[in-house]
């Protein structure tokens, strides 16, 4: 189901039984690990599957990222947590197939998913971070709008050495469809 529909890509429900092995597989791999913050521990099948069901509720939504041609799967983005009181969500992208990386896929996600917090939740700010080495993601964000608004100097421990996490906002005022 093409729940939110972009150029090259789509937002939409995740079938886990569908996506669970090549979920399993990028979330496991050397690659995709070292530019993950939450990459230090390996993952279960199971500890996967909870994931997915624990982030789909009123305060968070997990959506898969495929593509717009033939519905295979790139990845995930979450949004969330929301605070529904102060109108303000996070959210994260993870793009798992290195297929599609380095082809503007982390920017429309970026796209649709500030189109969806502004437009469809009526949220007033999303934020966003990631490791200072992380180029594709401070790209993405930036060609969307999203300004930096803080950094986390020696933050986080990948590599045998500390990296700065920056912290990335936009105001829906600020925002351009």
């Amino acid at each position: 189901m093409k729940f939110i529909k972009g150029e090259k890509i789509y937002l939409g429900p995740i079938e886990f039984d569908k996506i669970k092995d090549d979920y399993y597989n990028w979330i496991n791999s050397e690659e995709n690990r070292a530019g993950l913050a939450s990459g230090h521990f390996p993952k279960s099948i199971e500890s996967l599957k909870d994931f997915v069901i624990s982030n789909n509720n009123s305060n968070s939504i997990l959506f898969g990222i495929y593509d717009i041609n033939d519905s295979s799967y790139i990845g995930n983005v979450k949004i969330g947590p929301i605070n529904w009181k102060d109108r303000i969500a996070e959210f994260g992208r993870f793009i798992g197939n290195s297929d599609y990386r380095g082809k503007g896929i982390g920017t429309e996600v970026t796209k649709l998913v500030l189109k969806h917090c502004f437009n469809s939740l009526n949220l007033n700010k999303v934020k966003s971070g990631c490791l200072s080495n992380n180029f594709a993601s401070k790209k993405s964000n930036e060609k969307n709008g999203m300004k930096i608004e803080g950094k986390f100097s020696n933050h986080v421990f990948e590599n045998g050495k500390y990296h700065d996490v920056l912290r990335f906002g936009i105001l829906k005022k600020d925002y351009e469809n």
